[in-house]
């Protein structure tokens, strides 16, 4: 089952990144698959999930404030003079919550990305949201974004629930499904222009009795079209504008004529 996925997910990167054109390329997990093979860009990157877990957080004011100062001049009566002041409480990082300790940051600038490829990298991640809008920051406008992921509403996912042993990677609640994923592209500003489910038949480990099953393939995105067990979609990302709702008269309104009272002689 893992080379029937890797082979449909390597066709299907090359098909759709072969004119992606940009500067830079990033492709998030699966080192092993060189999804931008086929594509024209010249520096790519491929990160590991283990980069990803030992990622550097991103710089707060706190970390500049950790330079030795010891050997500043004053330095201890300075800061006894700032902390007795009562409008200026003292720093303290221990108030952070370790949510926000454990924030992902990219070590990318904002907009400086023009390709990014997230193979099964959602479903792996223990944040995957917070994943998605690190990557829609550092996506150029007009950017791509390529994501493959497990449909857990299918037959592999029936039997990787039910099954004594597990016959995908990732367990059913940690999948990302499909109408998840598209909702969460559409609250970023993403516009989804294609994707494709695949993989319709029985979960099954031996490679001649899957190509027994490979007419379910071809008759599945015709009869059961949300069964199939991973997926692609691929967005675009977008700037939202404001539009002008109804008719907008930008006339300036004439002024009406008023009556006024004029001194007149009256003549006898």
């Amino acid at each position: 089952m893992g080379q029937l996925v890797a082979d449909w997910m390597e066709a299907k990167a090359d098909d759709l990144l072969a004119n992606v054109f940009g500067y830079s390329a990033l492709q998030l997990g699966l080192p092993d698959y060189d999804l931008m093979r086929k594509n024209r860009i010249r520096a790519k990157v491929i990160l590991t999930q283990d980069d990803l877990n030992h990622r550097n957080p991103a710089p707060t004011d706190t970390d500049e404030e950790s330079i030795s100062t010891e050997d500043l001049p004053y330095q201890n009566e300075l800061e006894a003079i700032y902390y007795q002041r009562k409008d200026i409480p003292p720093s303290d990082s221990s108030n952070k919550s370790p949510e926000d300790a454990n924030q992902l940051h990219l070590n990318y600038e904002n907009e400086s990305v023009d390709l990014v490829i997230l193979p099964f990298t959602l479903d792996c991640y223990a944040q995957p949201h917070q994943l998605l809008r690190e990557v829609e920051r550092i996506l150029l406008h007009e950017g791509r974004l390529l994501i493959f992921g497990f449909n857990p509403y299918s037959l592999w996912g029936l039997r990787n629930r039910f099954s004594r042993f597990p016959y995908l990677p990732v367990p059913n609640k940690q999948q990302i499904s499909l109408q998840k994923t598209k909702d969460w592209l559409q609250l970023l500003s993403f516009e989804i222009d294609r994707g494709q489910l695949a993989c319709y038949e029985p979960a099954l480990m031996s490679s001649r009795w899957l190509s027994k099953f490979a007419f379910m393939n071809k008759a599945g995105n015709r009869w059961w079209p949300l069964a199939g067990a991973v997926f692609y979609v691929s967005a675009i990302k977008r700037h939202a504008n404001p539009n002008l709702v109804g008719a907008v008269n930008f006339k300036k309104p004439k002024k009406a004529l008023k009556p006024a009272i004029v001194a007149t002689k009256n003549k006898f």
